[in-house]
């Protein structure tokens, strides 16, 4: 084939048909079964991401947790200098 797609399939019940219509079923086929495949490990790998981003923070999360050490950290400094200055 020079690069264009064929054009269409002679709708004719009886032969002749198109001479290189086996060709062509055969080469979808084939395809059809590569893109099954691709789904397949599509599918897996969503999966995987899923339950990736399903484990992850929530921003949320990560706010309250900076905010909490932020006032930890703010409580120790004042609790040294407190003691330090006695």
């Amino acid at each position: 084939m020079d690069g264009r797609p064929p054009g269409p399939v002679d709708p004719s019940p009886t032969p002749p048909h198109s001479p290189d219509m086996e060709q062509r079923v055969a080469r979808l086929e084939t395809d059809v079964a590569e893109i099954k495949g691709d789904v397949k490990v599509l599918i897996r790998d969503l999966a995987e991401l899923k339950g990736t981003v399903s484990n992850m923070p929530t921003a949320r999360q990560i706010v309250g947790l900076n905010f909490g050490l932020a006032i930890g950290v703010a409580g120790l400094v004042f609790t040294i200098a407190k003691h330090a200055a006695h």
